[in-house]
């Protein structure tokens, strides 16, 4: 007599599951094969050299010493924002007679001039030294995880 569905349904299931485990430990099986299998060359290099090259050709310290040195520019860059500003400016208006016909005769009559000279002192820089000081602050925080272990 065949069994019932139900218990048909739940065997299948059982051996599906026994099935994928053993498929599983079967490549897992391949792989420590494949990396026993894998032979290295001898190299020339002495321990010191290799350490130097390593520390060298290392990209994430790399990044890190150029974080760092980014962070040391951004001090300079909000450094100069404190300093104050001396502006000079000239401006002109060339201007003909109104409703004259010749376009290139200029009146001095008629046209403006103006120079001058704009004093912006660091009296108040509350908003860039608070940048400066939080620049300095980035600084210290790259340099610390620059000579962090990675």
């Amino acid at each position: 007599m065949p069994a019932p569905p139900e218990d048909a349904w739940q065997t299948l299931q059982r051996l599906a599951r026994r099935l994928s485990g053993l498929l599983g430990d079967a490549f897992i099986a391949q792989t420590q094969i494949r990396a026993y299998l894998v032979q290295l060359e001898p190299t020339h290099w002495q321990r010191d050299a290799a350490i130097r090259y390593g520390l060298s050709n290392r990209l994430d310290l790399m990044n890190r010493q150029a974080e760092v040195v980014d962070a040391w520019r951004q001090i300079y860059v909000a450094a100069d924002a404190l300093q104050a500003d001396l502006d000079v400016f000239a401006d002109g208006n060339l201007s003909t007679e109104l409703g004259g016909h010749n376009p290139v005769k200029f009146s001095s009559r008629d046209s403006r001039y103006r120079v001058g000279v704009r004093f912006d002192g660091p009296l108040n820089r509350r908003a860039e030294r608070n940048i400066y000081r939080a620049e300095l602050i980035d600084y210290e925080r790259a340099r610390r995880g620059a000579h962090r272990q990675p």
